[in-house]
C-alpha cells in the first residue's frame, strides 16, 4: 500500500498536475464548461423533436423539424460557442482583454473554416467536426495577439479613453496579421484548413472512443482521487483533457439520432456522467451503509451522504467515510469504476443498450439520466444491474471496515 502511495504520489501525481495546470488545458476545460448550457438547452429540444416514442413521433411529426431549430443553433453550431469561449478564456488567463478576443477568435474560425458555399453557410465545420479546428484557431489568434502586445506591436490610446475602446485599438494590428495570414492560407491558397486538422486529429479520436481508452481513464482518474485529487478535472470525459473528444462525440451521435441515422460513438459527457461508480457505487454504498452497517458514524454518514450521492455528489461519502487514502477501499474503488464503464462500453457495443446522444448535467440522477441521454428503457435496467454489481464488490471490504469502526466505537465507549 506504502509503496503504491508512493507511486501515485512521485510517479503519477507530478505530470498530471503538470498536464492540469497548463494554462492552454485549463483554458480548454473552461471552454467546455462554459457550453454545458448552450448543451442542455440544445439536447432538450432534440430530446422534445425526436422523443423514442411511436406515439409521440405520430403526434410531434409534422412540428419536429421546427422543435428541433433551437437543436440545431447550439449543439449544431457548437464549435463557434467553442471558439468564442477557448478565445475568451485563455485571453484572460494571458492577460489580454477576453470580450474582444472571444470576438475575433470567432472570427478567425469562421475565416479558417470557410462555411460559406454558393452563397449560403454550410453547417459542416460548424458543429462537432470543428471543434478541434475551433480550439486550435483560437489558441493561434491569441497567441498572435499575446505575442504583438508583448513586443510593443500595438495602437496605444490616450489615458481618458474608455477601456473596450482602447483594447479594441490595442488589438487592430494583431487583428489584421491574422486574417489575413488565414485567408491566404485558406481562400488564396485553397488549403483546407478543416480537413487537414480533422486528418491529424483522426487517430486520436478512433483511440479516445476504445474500450482501452475508458480503462486508462478510469484507472487514472481514480487513482488521483484516491491520493485526495479531483480526478474528474483532469483526466474525464466530462470535464478533463479529454472532454474535447467526447464533446464531438455526443455532437455526432445526436446528429445522427436526428437523422434516423445509426449512433457512431459510445464515450460521451454522458456515458461516463451517468454509468459510472459516481452514480451508482454511492447509492450502492448509502445503501449498504444505512441497513447493514453497525457502526454510528457509518450509518450517520450513509444518511447525510445518500441525498448528494443521488445526485452524484461523491465528496460527501468519499472523504466522509473515507474512502480517499483509506487502505480497506482502494480495490473496490478502483475496479468499480473501470467494470462500469467497461462494461457499460461492451454492452452498448454490441447493441444491448442504446448509446447516449443527449447532452445533460452530471448531477441528473442517474435513475433518470440513463434513459433520457439514450431514450432506451434497458439503460435504466443496466444502471440498477451495475448498482447492485457494485454493492456486491464494495460489501465485503464495507462490512471489514464497519467491523473495525464498530470495534473502535465500541471501545471508546467502555
Amino acid at each position: 500500500m506504502r509503496s503504491l502511495m508512493n507511486f501515485v504520489e512521485n510517479k503519477l501525481l507530478p505530470p498530471l498536475m503538470k498536464v492540469a495546470e497548463n494554462k492552454y488545458l485549463l483554458a480548454v476545460r473552461d471552454a467546455f464548461t462554459s457550453t454545458i448550457t448552450i448543451i442542455l438547452i440544445g439536447s432538450i429540444f432534440l430530446l422534445i423533436a425526436y422523443f423514442p416514442s411511436e406515439i409521440w413521433a405520430n403526434f410531434i411529426g409534422p412540428y419536429a423539424d421546427q422543435i428541433a431549430i433551437p437543436f440545431q443553433l447550439t449543439m449544431g453550431i457548437i464549435a463557434v460557442y467553442v471558439s468564442f469561449s477557448m478565445g475568451y478564456s485563455l485571453s484572460k488567463t494571458v492577460g489580454l482583454e477576453p470580450l474582444i478576443n472571444g470576438l475575433i477568435s470567432v472570427v478567425v474560425f469562421l475565416i479558417a473554416a470557410n462555411p460559406l458555399k454558393d452563397g449560403m453557410i454550410s453547417t459542416q465545420y460548424l458543429g462537432g467536426e470543428g471543434i478541434f479546428l475551433a480550439l486550435l484557431t483560437s489558441t493561434f489568434s491569441v497567441s498572435v495577439s499575446y505575442f504583438f502586445k508583448k513586443k510593443g506591436l500595438v495602437i496605444k490610446m490616450p489615458l481618458g479613453i474608455p477601456p473596450m475602446v482602447s483594447a479594441s485599438f490595442e488589438s487592430l494590428f494583431s487583428f489584421a496579421s491574422i486574417v489575413i495570414v488565414i485567408w491566404l492560407v485558406r481562400i488564396v491558397l485553397g488549403v483546407d484548413i478543416p480537413l487537414l486538422i480533422t486528418g491529424i486529429f483522426k487517430p486520436l479520436v478512433i483511440a479516445a472512443d476504445s474500450l482501452i481508452a475508458i480503462i486508462v481513464e478510469s484507472t487514472i482518474n481514480m487513482l488521483l482521487w484516491f491520493a485526495g485529487i479531483h480526478g474528474h478535472s483532469i483526466v474525464s470525459f466530462n470535464v478533463g483533457i479529454l472532454s474535447p473528444f467526447a464533446l464531438k462525440n455526443l455532437e455526432m451521435n445526436a446528429v445522427a439520432h436526428a437523422a434516423g441515422q445509426v449512433l457512431p460513438h459510445i464515450i460521451t459527457p454522458s456515458f461516463e456522467g451517468f454509468f459510472q461508480q459516481g452514480s451508482t457505487a454511492t447509492t450502492a454504498l448509502c445503501i449498504l451503509m444505512i441497513l447493514r452497517c453497525r457502526s454510528s458514524h457509518m450509518k450517520q454518514v450513509g444518511k447525510l451522504a445518500a441525498i448528494p450521492g443521488f445526485f452524484g455528489v461523491t465528496e460527501p461519502l468519499w472523504f466522509g467515510l473515507p474512502i480517499v487514502l483509506n487502505p480497506v477501499f482502494l480495490i473496490p474503488f478502483i475496479f468499480a469504476q473501470v467494470l462500469n464503464l467497461s462494461l457499460t462500453y461492451i454492452v452498448m457495443a454490441i447493441g444491448l443498450v442504446g448509446k447516449t446522444y443527449i447532452g445533460l448535467h452530471w448531477a441528473l440522477p442517474g435513475l433518470f439520466g440513463s434513459f433520457l441521454s439514450t431514450g432506451d428503457f434497458k439503460a435504466v435496467l443496466w444502471w440498477l444491474i451495475l448498482l447492485v454489481m457494485d454493492c456486491v464488490l464494495y460489501y465485503p471490504f464495507l462490512m471489514a471496515y464497519d467491523r473495525q469502526k464498530f470495534r473502535e466505537e465500541a471501545a471508546l465507549t467502555t
